[in-house]
């Protein structure tokens, strides 16, 4: 990771409340005259991330772009690491993701998202972003049926599980991929690799 210094508590006050007051596309056209550079790689309705950028820019003095230009030190020295990516198929992602959404939904998901409902939290925090956690909302105040929020929460995981195989077949490309689909022959595959 680039070596991003901390934000400022209430620099991020400042940012977030302001992305409430005036929406995203407001707050990167401020971004746009401030930093024109990261303005444009952000989609102009991605608040999160426009916020983060202002947030860097005003606590640092210095553009996102500039800090992201900077290599960061990795956590662990890559000479002693083994990178390994297990690839397991994406319908079998899907039917998993689906069966859990099935069981959170059962064991009280719903009762959950309608206690979050009357928090009145801000939609920015993690957790209000959290996946399935609007729709559940919405089917808890009465906007959508049951079936129309699981479905939507169902569609919403398969596409983030869709991006991050994406970013893992771009990022990892060196990485060593281990297929599920022969599954007896894991185990010795992995731990053959590691002490190679």
């Amino acid at each position: 990771l680039s070596p991003i210094p901390p934000v400022a508590e209430d620099v991020r006050a400042h940012w977030r409340a302001e992305a409430e007051r005036l929406g995203a596309t407001v707050l990167h056209s401020v971004l746009a005259v401030r930093d024109p550079e990261t303005a444009a790689h952000l989609v102009p309705t991605d608040t999160q991330r426009i916020v983060r950028a202002l947030e860097v820019l005003e606590s640092s003095g210095r553009s996102l772009s500039d800090w992201q230009s900077q290599p960061g030190v990795p956590v662990i020295e890559p000479e002693r690491a083994i990178r390994l990516v297990i690839d397991i198929p994406r319908d079998e992602l899907y039917e998993r993701a689906d069966a859990r959404f099935e069981q959170m939904v059962a064991r009280g998901g719903l009762d959950e998202a309608a206690a979050l409902a009357t928090l009145s939290l801000d939609p920015a925090l993690p957790a209000m972003r959290a996946l399935g956690i609007a729709p559940l909302m919405a089917c808890a105040t009465g906007e959508m049926s049951r079936l129309d929020a699981i479905e939507q929460s169902k569609t919403g995981t398969r596409q983030y599980i869709k991006r991050q195989q994406t970013w893992l077949t771009k990022h990892m490309i060196a990485w060593k991929r281990i297929f599920t689909q022969e599954k007896e022959s894991n185990i010795e595959e992995i731990i053959a690799f590691i002490q190679s």
